[in-house]
C-alpha cells in the first residue's frame, strides 16, 4: 500500500473518531436536559459501532465544501 493510501485511510479514520465522539457527546447532552441520569460507568458501556454502520468503508463520498459544519463543543460534565 502506498504512503499515500495509508496517509488518507489514517485521515479519515481519525474524521469518523471525531465524528463519533461529537455525536456521542451531542447525544449525552441532550440526555442530561431532559433529566434523564447516567454515570460514568454507563458511558463506558457505549460502543461507537452502534451509530457507525451506516458508514460505507469502501465507496465514494460526495463533498459539500459549501456545507459548513457546527462548532464542536466537546465538554461534557458526568457524575
Amino acid at each position: 500500500m502506498s504512503k499515500k493510501k495509508i496517509k488518507y485511510n489514517n485521515l479519515t479514520s481519525n474524521a469518523v473518531i471525531l465524528q463519533n465522539v461529537s455525536d456521542m457527546t451531542y447525544i449525552l447532552k441532550e440526555l442530561l436536559a431532559n433529566a434523564i441520569k447516567f454515570t460514568k460507568s454507563d458511558v463506558a458501556f457505549l460502543s461507537p459501532y452502534i451509530i457507525t454502520k451506516h458508514i460505507k468503508r469502501f465507496d465514494y463520498y460526495i463533498i459539500d465544501l459549501d456545507n459548513i459544519p457546527k462548532s464542536i463543543d466537546l465538554s461534557i460534565s458526568i457524575p
